[in-house]
């Protein structure tokens, strides 16, 4: 999306901004906490869903279409309950974006590496290799005997 002069909306990593300048994307930022406490319900949560829309336990969306279509709205609404509080920010500062030009352009303009260097930045070559020397010098590696 940054090349395609568009404003990416970016959900993910937490250290994203170490490798993407933030004031040229829409960052939405989901506490860690709320992840891991999603992934560790879900399964739960899911069967719940499931006796909700009348399937069995055992029904599997992943391999049946009509199971998985049955559980959507079930499956958006625990979404908009786990996540919508942090996901809204993001559609605010969307929606702000699309009705302010100046705002828009101006995060168009923005370079797209944070402090507009790729030195000493996650793009930076020497910096990989840096660190696979550290890796393989603390692995013991043959080849710096």
């Amino acid at each position: 999306g940054l090349l395609a002069h568009t404003i990416p909306i970016y959900f993910g990593n937490k250290d994203v901004g170490d490798i993407i300048n933030l004031d040229r994307i829409v960052n939405c930022n989901v506490p860690d906490a709320v992840v891991i406490d999603a992934r560790k319900n879900f399964s739960a949560a899911l069967n719940v869903m499931k006796e909700e829309s009348g399937l069995l336990i055992n029904d599997n969306p992943d391999r049946n279409a009509t199971v998985m279509e049955m559980l959507t709205p079930y499956m958006k609404r625990w979404a908009i309950q786990m996540f919508g509080p942090y996901l809204q920010e993001c559609v605010d500062q969307v929606i702000e974006i699309d009705n302010n030009e100046t705002l828009w352009k101006w995060k168009l303009s923005q370079h797209i590496v944070p402090n507009n260097t790729f030195e000493n930045s996650h793009y930076d070559g020497t910096v990989v290799v840096k660190s696979l020397v550290r890796a393989m010098k603390f692995l013991q590696s043959p080849l710096f005997d």
